[in-house]
């Protein structure tokens, strides 16, 4: 663990204030975009960003861009930058592969680590995300998801989480998280205080969770409680109100609807005083609608601080936040005192996490590869459930997917390598769907659908719920059969159905690997 407390001594509070704000960080944009990238340098030199999460470009581009903000934060002040990113399931997550290899592996989703039964497998999977996130110089994970999936139709979080128990979530969001940090990378709850029972997108508006203190008590926060008691060094407040529980723990009138990246009484009176946790606490994103649409960019920046957030991740224009944070010192709003405290714990975190030049190297993520492909292989292959016997004898296989173009890739490659064991096979996107198709007798139906930011509710007309759901009524009514469903990703897309399939095969999660695992499965048949 790095020292460089030093380098914060004597600096004036005002200039202290880039700390706590961390901007998006487009690579590919930083590559391409001079303007860009001068905007991004001067946000290092001229307000003393303390880092910045990333998103996209490949493992190689990334590597070069942190080298290159990392040597103008020295130049200008000392004090190193620390990189985030939100590696969920691993660097895939956001990032490219280095001409379709080398871009880090893909895990299965976190249920389906939760659906193993294993907790090693967790903590593996937390060591070896956190190796791969090292070699190219990122060392702070906006993982693991601490949210109970308890509503089925929830939009954003889904297969993200590790179950619908708290118990189970907190047993596999523990070692996954010390296994991150066992590796010196910094992992983050999220999120606080629950975003598993909400029905609408956050990054689209504000849910609400109407739960009283007894829900949130023994469904919400125990996993919260879990990973503050092993020792995670930060958690991610979320764009959902509580306004039940607000009011249990004595908020106004007024402040009983907010969100509780802009609530003092969730972040400060729960999380921070009822709860102790003394770690970095930081907003979701604060470009996403689910604050955005409540108050101008500027007052956002300023209640998220007050509210108790240490660091104020992503607002829509980091230079206006800056300026108001300032602005709200001068005037008296905020305080030295506070600013101090958060630089306390921020500089904590940056200690930890802090990394060598030598660390980074992409010949350390391909060295890496062999092994983790291995491991995510295992566990693909421990969470695969099947009810019923699996039958292929004459069967039709019609494959639906998601129109993100990751899972048509996907849905694709599964596609093209199982049709042999078909007598056809035919591969459609939601958007391309007729509901008047002629429905094939002994059809395997395959889903590919997984929880996405920004899709909307779960109820949109071009949506796989609502084309299960009319799917389930058609069989029904007109007395189909469906031999066999394939569920990868969301595991709750047979709920509609009235009649069993032969079989049903889930596998919580679309990765790579998962899809493997089902090849080798029907294979075997």
């Amino acid at each position: 663990m790095r020292n460089f407390r030093n380098s914060f001594l004597n600096v004036p509070p005002l200039e202290l204030l880039g700390e706590c704000i961390m901007p998006r960080l487009q690579i590919e944009q930083f590559t391409e975009d001079a303007d860009y990238a001068e905007r991004t340098i001067k946000l290092v030199r001229d307000r003393k960003a303390g880092g910045f999460c990333v998103f996209g470009g490949s493992p190689d581009m990334v590597v070069r861009v942190i080298q290159t903000l990392q040597a103008e934060a020295e130049s200008a002040h000392g004090i190193p930058l620390i990189f985030s990113a939100d590696c969920e399931f691993g660097l895939p997550m956001r990032f490219k592969g280095n001409g379709g290899s080398g871009g880090g592996t893909e895990f299965p989703d976190a249920m389906a680590i939760g659906r193993t039964g294993d907790p090693e497998f967790a903590r593996a999977v937390g060591q070896a995300i956190a190796k791969e996130m090292k070699s190219i110089g990122i060392t702070w994970n906006f993982a693991p998801i601490a949210d109970v999936n308890s509503n089925p139709a929830n939009p954003i979080i889904n297969t993200r989480s590790f179950g619908e128990q708290p118990e189970i979530v907190s047993r596999f969001a523990v070692p996954f998280m010390l296994g991150l940090e066992e590796e010196s990378v910094a992992a983050t709850a999220k999120h606080f205080p629950g975003h598993g029972d909400t029905s609408v997108d956050s990054h689209r508006e504000l849910p609400f969770v109407d739960g009283d203190w007894n829900r949130f008590s023994t469904l919400e926060l125990p996993p919260f409680e879990a990973l503050i008691g092993a020792g995670v060094r930060s958690i991610m407040t979320g764009h959902l109100a509580a306004p039940q529980l607000a009011e249990f723990l004595g908020a106004p009138l007024e402040d009983r609807f907010l969100p509780a990246t802009l609530s003092r009484t969730l972040t400060t009176t729960l999380l921070r005083d009822r709860m102790g946790f003394e770690g970095v606490i930081v907003t979701d994103a604060l470009e996403m609608k689910g604050v955005t649409d409540l108050f101008g960019d500027a007052e956002v920046a300023i209640r998220a601080f007050e509210s108790g957030a240490d660091i104020l991740l992503m607002p829509p224009d980091p230079v206006i936040a800056y300026d108001a944070l300032t602005t709200a010192l001068l005037q008296g709003r905020i305080t030295e005192e506070q600013i101090q405290e958060k630089i306390s714990r921020i500089v904590k975190l940056k200690e930890f996490a802090a990394i060598e030049a030598r660390q980074i190297s992409i010949y350390n993520l391909t060295a890496l590869e062999q092994d983790h492909a291995t491991l995510a292989r295992q566990v693909a292959e421990q969470a695969i459930e099947v009810k019923g016997t699996i039958d292929l004898h004459d069967a039709h296989l019609l494959v639906l997917s998601d129109d993100r173009p990751e899972a048509i890739g996907k849905a694709q490659v599964f596609t093209d390598r199982a049709a042999m064991l078909f007598r056809s096979s035919q591969l459609e996107t939601v958007s391309e769907w007729n509901e008047n198709s002629e429905w094939k007798p002994n059809t395997v139906l395959v889903t590919f659908h997984r929880a996405r930011g920004y899709l909307g509710g779960t109820a949109t007309n071009a949506s796989m719920p609502r084309i299960m759901a009319h799917l389930a009524k058609k069989i029904s009514t007109e007395h189909l059969t469906l031999k066999g469903l394939v569920l990868f990703g969301s595991p709750y897309l047979d709920s509609e159905l009235r009649a069993e399939p032969g079989f049903v095969l889930k596998t919580f999660s679309e990765s790579s690997a998962s899809i493997e695992a089902v090849l080798q499965k029907l294979l075997a048949v």
